[in-house]
């Protein structure tokens, strides 16, 4: 008797309509889709757009993160943000780029550090055109989950 109200239990169960499971999402509202294009003339343009249906987050706006690929790997080109000694103002971390929006880099195609220091205490800045080879552009960004991504976009200097 057991075993039977067992069956039926299962069986009424195991056999409803499951009314309140909510319907599937369509996954492609959950996309972050961005799009990098490279405009090359006398400098390097960067254009990332946001052809997502959902605004995003770019972090480090004001900062190019470039690697080149040297040896089988790829290493970090120094690109400064300020001249060396600038009393610059501290960028923001990240900037909003609304669905459609963009935001656009600019390299002119030399790294740059700093030297050693004049006798005014004021570090050199160093500038040395980037050799030819493979380059990626690197971004970090997140959807308004803040689930952080990286974005890699590759091109070459010829």
């Amino acid at each position: 008797m057991k075993n039977a109200i067992f069956i039926l239990i299962l069986f009424v169960t195991g056999c409803s309509t499951n009314k309140n499971v909510p319907e599937t999402k369509d996954r492609t509202e959950d996309l972050v889709v961005i799009e990098v294009n490279i405009a090359e003339k006398e400098n390097i343009s960067f254009i990332i757009t946001n052809t997502s249906n959902k605004l995003i987050y770019i972090y480090q706006p004001h900062r190019l993160h470039i690697e080149r690929f040297e040896n089988g790997t790829w290493e970090n080109v120094r690109i400064l943000y300020c001249p060396c000694g600038a009393p610059c103002a501290k960028p923001p971390e990240k900037v909003d780029i609304l669905v459609g929006g963009i935001h656009t880099w600019e390299w002119d195609k030399y790294e740059s550090w700093c030297g050693e220091k004049n006798e005014f205490g004021i570090p050199e800045t160093i500038k040395k055109m980037a050799k030819n080879g493979k380059y990626r552009l690197r971004v970090l960004y997140s959807n308004s989950n803040n689930e952080q991504e990286v974005l890699y976009k590759k091109f070459e200097l010829r």
